[in-house]
Parts: C-alpha cells; structure tokens; sequence
C-alpha cells in the first residue's frame, strides 16, 4: 500500500472509528461531516507536498477548488463570524458562489489531467460531470457525490500509475459519508 492509500484508509478508518466512539457512548452513529472539509484539505496538501514531480496544473486547481469549498464550511464561518453575520452572509449570494467555483474548479481540475496525462476518456463523461455539478447547484447539495465520483472511478480506470487519483477517491468517500450522514440528520 502507498502512501497516499494509507493516508485514505487511515482518514476515513479513524472518522469511521470517531462514529463507532459515539455509538457505542450514546446509541447513536453520527461522523464528524463538517470537518470532511479539513480531512480533504489536508489530504490534498500532503499530496502537493509529498510528490514533487506530480506537482502539476490539475493538483493546483483541485486544492484552490477545495479550499474555496472550506471558505464556506460551518465551523470556520462560526468561528469567524458573529450569528447576524452568519444571517446576513447565508442570505447573500456568496454561499453559492463559492460553490459554484469550487464545483467549476473541480470539473477543470479533471479535464485538465485528463489533458495533461493524455487519457482516453470519452466527452460524454465531461457533460455528466458537468451535469452533476449544475443539478448540485440548482437542485440538492447532496448530488455533489457525483461530481466525485465520475472521476474517482474513470481514474481509476484509466490512469493506474498517477497517486492523484486517491485525492479523487478521498473527496469522493467524504462526499459519500456527508450525503448519509446528512440523509440521517434530516430525516
């Protein structure tokens, strides 16, 4: 196991150990999905910082567009701004903004390894890619477990050597755990 497969098997082990924690403390399994942001942010800087010929376009734009996704995670705002701050803010066009260009540089990101490794991957992909990131938008934050998915799985598919495409698979298992954990929060 490499590296950056140790580091997502341990992530989502200890996440998923934090939930069993709690389970087995007050009968109820809830993971820490707010922090989902830091985990991926961390992951990917650890990454960028382990690999320096794997220092490329693609890994740059995935980590700007990962950390325009934590400018609007729930405990950073709460610890930057006042609640009539956070009224006002919420309010704003701000919120889905930044998730349009975090979803925005996702999609580019992809396109772009997709370019810089010189993969065969069909243009029918990069439209539901696409489409995903615009039905996150304007329907349910929780499709964004598409957005990585596509990619975790034709990276994986096609580009076997590259140790990016765990990144992928990382924000895509996190996706994954916030859409049922939020699915069981709000139900």
């Amino acid at each position: 196991m490499i590296r950056e497969q140790k580091f997502v098997f341990l992530a989502v082990l200890t996440l998923l150990a934090y939930g069993l924690g709690l389970f087995f403390e007050v009968h109820f399994f809830i993971l820490p999905f707010p922090i989902f942001d830091f985990v991926l942010l961390w992951g990917v800087l650890r990454f960028i910082g382990m690999n320096t010929s794997s220092r490329l376009i693609y890994s740059y734009l995935f980590l700007l567009a990962v950390l325009f996704k934590i400018s609007m995670n729930p405990i950073l705002l709460a610890f930057v701004f006042s609640q009539n701050q956070l009224t006002d803010l919420n309010a704003s066009f701000i919120p889905k903004l930044f998730l349009s260009l975090s979803l925005l540089l996702f999609i580019i990101s992809f396109i772009t390894w997709k370019v810089r490794e010189k993969l065969t991957i069909h243009l029918s992909w990069y439209v539901l890619h696409t489409l995903f990131g615009f039905l996150t938008l304007t329907f349910d934050a929780r499709l964004e477990l598409f957005v990585g998915l596509i990619p975790a799985l034709l990276l994986y598919r096609t580009n076997k050597e590259n140790n990016f495409r765990h990144i992928w698979n990382l924000y895509f298992i996190l996706e994954l755990m916030t859409a049922v954990m939020l699915y069981f929060v709000v139900s």
